[in-house]
């Protein structure tokens, strides 16, 4: 029943009232609440809370199968701490599959010498 899932806002929003606190579910145990700020007691419906998530996602997933990974940080920017609060799942999810890339990927100077 922990909101904040355990301080790791996980699921939380930057505030769209203040900009300074998070959005989190009103009653966590219930999928359909409304989300609320500590900091302004600002109120958003869960169902703009699922299109905002939903909206952000979609641009992920799209990055990822694109297979665009530079976009990964400008996605991290755009979002992180912005709309996003920067322990969200999805930028945790881009955080991730761009250390990935970086490890994976063949370094630029080492891509001269093979061609």
């Amino acid at each position: 029943s922990d909101p904040t899932e355990c301080g790791t806002y996980i699921s939380a929003l930057k505030c769209v009232g203040c900009h300074v606190g998070s959005l989190l579910p009103a009653n966590s145990l219930d999928y359909s609440s409304n989300w609320t700020c500590a900091k302004c007691n600002i109120e958003v419906e869960c169902e703009k809370v699922e299109c905002i998530v939903d909206y952000i996602e979609d641009e992920l997933n799209e990055i990822t199968n694109n297979s665009d990974f530079q976009k990964y940080q400008d996605f991290i920017k755009e979002y992180s701490g912005i709309i996003l609060h920067p322990n969200h799942f999805l930028l945790t999810t881009a955080r991730r599959n761009l250390m990935q890339y970086l490890c994976y990927s063949v370094p630029i100077f080492e891509k001269s010498k093979q061609e």
